[in-house]
């Protein structure tokens, strides 16, 4: 089975989870994801998360990768709504 988020297609759920743990891994928060492709790929990703329209709300303005407030030596992505409220996901729900 494929998965896929964006441009970007992983053979494995294993694989795809790895790609997502190393670039939260790499990244220095408060990084705005500002790339295009990075983008499509989170946009596509939250709006296959199980609790997606909660999270999305009103709508994306934009996405961050952050420090996680619970195990602050770990990043977690946000999304910052339209509306200037923001909420986390996991790439693993």
């Amino acid at each position: 089975m494929k998965y896929t988020a964006g441009e970007f297609t992983w053979k494995s759920k294993k694989e795809a989870g790895v790609f997502f743990g190393q670039w939260l891994r790499d990244a220095i928060p408060v990084e705005v994801v500002t790339d295009s492709i990075q983008h499509g790929c989170l946009l596509d990703l939250i709006s296959k998360h199980p609790d997606a329209e909660q999270k999305i709300g009103c709508g994306i303005y934009r996405f961050e990768i952050r420090s996680n407030p619970v195990f602050q030596n770990q990043n977690t992505f946000y999304l910052t709504r339209t509306d200037g409220t923001d909420a986390d996901f996991s790439f693993r729900s």
